[in-house]
């Protein structure tokens, strides 16, 4: 079974069976029934608590101020002095073998880029996936960091290595990034 139609006040189930014609039925009109989907989807979760990302000490690691994790399911990182060194705007999302099995982050800032890598460092993350452009409608939507970058963080080196990427040819939208740490620490 697959449950479609998420929403605050229902959801419906749809078998696999079914699912073709539910599919010919959400894509027609020029794909109502999925915008409508969509629609209902951006209430889910507005409730939840973002006390973390909210913070005065932590509001400039936010890129956007409706995008922001949930206090119950984001990722925490290692206190290193700060009490709110343990913020970074990304969250879990549970998968088949985990609650924790995906991390969801927004691309980073340039102040956020120690962080960011601090989180890949200290999740043991295996492989990144951006699913954005470096630019959009004229703006830096994410600091790059698709090549070489070598980052000083609490008193530790990381060097982060690209070994290899795989680029979509629209619009670069799609970068795979396998095996990316190589961390060496000094001092």
């Amino acid at each position: 079974m697959l449950v479609s139609r998420v929403s605050i006040s229902r959801t419906v189930v749809v078998r696999v069976e079914d699912y073709e014609a539910y599919y010919k039925k959400q894509r027609a009109d020029s794909n109502c029934g999925f915008a409508e989907e969509f629609e209902d989807l951006k209430l889910v979760g507005t409730a939840q608590a973002k006390t973390s990302a909210l913070a005065m000490e932590n509001k400039s690691k936010n890129r956007y101020n409706n995008v922001l994790p949930y206090d119950s399911s984001r990722v925490k990182l290692s206190i290193h002095g700060s009490p709110f060194d343990d913020y970074i705007n990304s969250n879990y999302i549970p998968g088949y073998n985990s609650r924790k099995e995906f991390i969801a982050a927004q691309g980073p800032l340039p102040g956020t880029v120690n962080e960011f890598w601090r989180m890949i460092w200290e999740k043991n993350v295996q492989t990144l996936v951006m699913l954005t452009r470096c630019n959009e409608q004229g703006r830096v939507s994410t600091h790059t960091h698709t090549h070489a970058h070598e980052t000083r963080a609490h008193a530790h080196t990381f060097s982060v290595l690209e070994r290899e990427c795989k680029t979509s040819h629209a619009a670069s939208v799609c970068r795979i990034y396998s095996h990316l740490l190589q961390c060496s620490f000094s001092g």
